[in-house]
């Protein structure tokens, strides 16, 4: 009588890795009343998180050491700003003219995106599908108004959220 050889039980394939979201928070904490001037980037100074996203964080921007596509989330608070006018009223006035708040996403210095406001006091946020090829590469938010920006008097004035999605 022949000896039965016993069948291996198939092993079931293993599942796939569940993908691990890579992120960044900052925000800016700087006081009220700071102004970003035209053309320069919002500067950020509280690192709020981290999460293996291969950035370096320095004071207003972001350095990304991997290359991949990136979801750039940010929101900046604003107040009025008009130096020459003397009054709220005024100001209004100048805004009612057709002046608009904007910020925009820079990649290694290049506008990427940006957002727009046609107020001069509130809130402007926008969010950004960044690929980055290169590596480092340098993200920052940008003010890309044509003019100054008061920051609002609260208790944060700005925030980014960076997500690596690939």
């Amino acid at each position: 009588m022949p000896i039965p050889v016993p069948t291996p039980i198939p092993t079931p394939p293993s599942p796939a890795p569940i993908p691990r979201l890579r992120g960044l928070e900052a925000t800016l904490t700087a006081g009220s009343g700071g102004t970003v001037a035209n053309g320069f980037p919002i500067p950020f100074n509280n690192l709020v998180s981290n999460n293996a996203i291969g950035a370096n964080f320095v004071t207003g921007a972001v350095t990304l050491t991997r290359p991949g596509t990136y979801l750039v989330n940010w929101w900046v608070a604003t107040d009025i700003d008009e130096p020459n006018a003397a009054t709220k009223d005024q100001a209004a006035t100048v805004r009612q003219a057709g002046r608009q708040i904007s910020f925009s996403v820079a990649l290694n210095g290049s506008i990427v995106s940006g957002s727009y406001a046609p107020c001069w006091a509130g809130q402007v946020n926008g969010s950004s599908l960044v690929t980055v090829q290169s590596t480092p590469a340098t993200l920052q938010i940008v003010n890309s108004s044509g003019q100054n920006v008061l920051l609002a008097q609260t208790t944060a004035q700005a925030g980014m959220t960076i997500t690596q999605l690939a």
